[in-house]
């Protein structure tokens, strides 16, 4: 994914927020006022963000984020609430030095670290506020499920999210963590779809492959 600066993060970030309380079209107008800045550098921000495909925008019109967008809008947003809930929580820091703080930790923190966090406040029954940890791979991979993806998708196995005899059988094909896979075919029904991993191919039932996440490539 297009490695945005820590400015166009908030920018970001700032439109995922006022979609969410406003409930209406995001303005230019909107985040320039939000975030106290000229509504020039607020439209260089979007040319940007329309650029690296994580908004769409027409001159004159609303920002709209693209499903990319969104989802990286939401990994800033939780990344966030994750460092101030966890240094609050556990480092006893003050609310407002915990906000400051957590707005630069964002921008810089990896998902081994995020992970170990999220691990600690897990096994210490500390929450983050609208979120579930036990969802967090879905805040730090642009993640779909292998049923989801297109002829022509690619993506990263990134976890088989089944149980059991099931779990083993989908491994057993040849799905594990780390490969590539790529949606080659579809039945004319939908169902089953085919699937090239390597140099071989084949066949996975839908619901089967909803127990598939991938990292979107």
């Amino acid at each position: 994914m297009h490695r945005l600066s820590s400015a166009n993060q908030d920018y970001l970030e700032t439109i995922f927020l006022l979609s969410q309380e406003i409930m209406e079209e995001v303005r230019p107008t909107d985040i320039a006022n939000r975030l106290n800045v000229s509504k020039a550098s607020v439209n260089q921000a979007i040319k940007a963000l329309k650029a690296a495909g994580f908004v769409n925008n027409e001159r004159y019109g609303p920002v709209v984020l693209t499903e990319k967008g969104r989802f990286e809008a939401r990994r800033i947003h939780f990344l966030h609430h994750l460092i101030k809930a966890f240094m609050m929580s556990t480092l006893n820091i003050r609310e407002e030095i915990a906000e400051k703080e957590a707005c630069q930790i964002e921008h810089v923190i990896g998902n081994q670290t995020v992970k170990a966090i999220v691990n600690f406040m897990r096994n210490n029954n500390i929450k983050v506020h609208h979120f579930d940890l036990d969802e967090v791979h879905q805040f730090l991979f642009y993640s779909k499920r292998l049923s989801e993806l297109k002829v022509g998708d690619q993506g990263v196995v990134k976890m088989v999210d089944a149980k059991g005899d099931l779990k083993k059988r989908i491994m057993e094909m040849g799905v594990i963590k780390g490969d590539i896979i790529e949606v080659i075919g579809v039945a004319p029904m939908g169902d089953p779809i085919s699937l090239r991993i390597g140099d071989y191919n084949l066949s996975l039932r839908l619901a089967e492959a909803d127990y598939v996440w991938v990292e979107v490539l």
